[in-house]
């Protein structure tokens, strides 16, 4: 096996920092998954059997820290409209014509709006 490549002098330090300062659990997760090669030199097996994680998460985000730093610190969601077929400002327009219709009349129908 290939020896593991080092951190960037002082990550331990800015890790142990970052560490106090995290915002969520998963943001602390990796930072802690980080900060446990950088300062107590675990593998990335180790790391992984101690947090849970598979080895392969841990040495993807360790050399995504390696390459770009500081910035893959904070937890990314994945968030927003993957199933979208339009913009919201555009489905704003579309449903403001509904709306007014259900306001004016009880009961409003779905058939048209699907139609729509």
């Amino acid at each position: 096996m290939r020896p593991a490549r080092p951190f960037p002098k002082g990550a331990s330090q800015q890790l142990a920092k970052a560490l106090k300062q995290a915002r969520s659990k998963s943001e602390f997760q990796r930072i802690q998954c980080l900060w446990r090669r950088a300062s107590l030199g675990l593998g990335a097996a180790q790391v992984a059997q101690a947090m849970g994680w598979q080895p392969s998460s841990v040495r993807r985000l360790q050399a995504q820290y390696r390459k770009e730093g500081k910035p893959v610190l904070p937890a990314v969601g994945r968030g927003g409209r993957r199933n979208q077929n339009l913009t919201v400002e555009q489905e704003r327009q579309l449903l403001a014509e509904f709306q007014a219709r259900a306001e004016s009349a009880a009961m409003l129908e779905v058939s048209p709006m699907r139609r729509a």
